[in-house]
């Protein structure tokens, strides 16, 4: 004699469970796009022009001390040649501190550049940080450096081996 009250509930049993699992398998491949997305739109800005003259120029500018800096480079043209690299680095490192892109996909895609150019910039910008009285000014450039770091101990190591 055949259950049908049995064959029902493990219908919808089984119905649940597919559905979980296409929900679950949907939101990942949805994330994987918005990464792939996200990804484009940072690599888009170095293949900018003008975005990577800028950036290159920036390793030319020479200072003693933020005083220094701020004499040569607090002009509106130089200004704008930071402000725009900043806000750009700002971005990236509030999608790396809100998890919507991954360490790995922007250590790879310009980490040692970003490392050379926050290590000759960093005290320019604790300085202005710390002269504005502005704790949290360029803090997701700070935390991109921070893991660009961590990042690179980790790709070094693999290197070495």
């Amino acid at each position: 004699m055949v259950d049908y009250q049995a064959i029902s509930f493990y219908i919808g049993v089984f119905s649940v469970v597919f559905g979980v699992a296409t929900w679950y398998f949907q939101s990942r491949r949805s994330q994987k796009i918005t990464q792939a997305s996200l990804f484009m739109q940072i690599h888009a800005q170095w293949r900018d022009k003008q975005f990577i003259e800028n950036f290159s120029d920036m390793y030319k500018w020479e200072w003693i001390d933020l005083e220094d800096y701020v004499k040569k480079f607090m002009t509106d043209d130089m200004s704008v040649i930071m402000t725009g690299v900043i806000f750009y680095f700002e971005g990236v490192g509030e999608l790396l501190k809100e998890g919507l892109i991954e360490i790995d996909i922007v250590y790879s895609m310009f980490g040692d550049r970003f490392l050379m150019w926050a290590e000759k910039f960093a005290p320019v910008l604790v300085g202005i940080r710390d002269y504005l009285e502005t704790p949290e000014r360029y803090r997701n450039t700070e935390y991109l450096y921070e893991e660009m770091k961590k990042r690179q101990k980790i790709v070094r190591k693999l290197y070495q081996k």
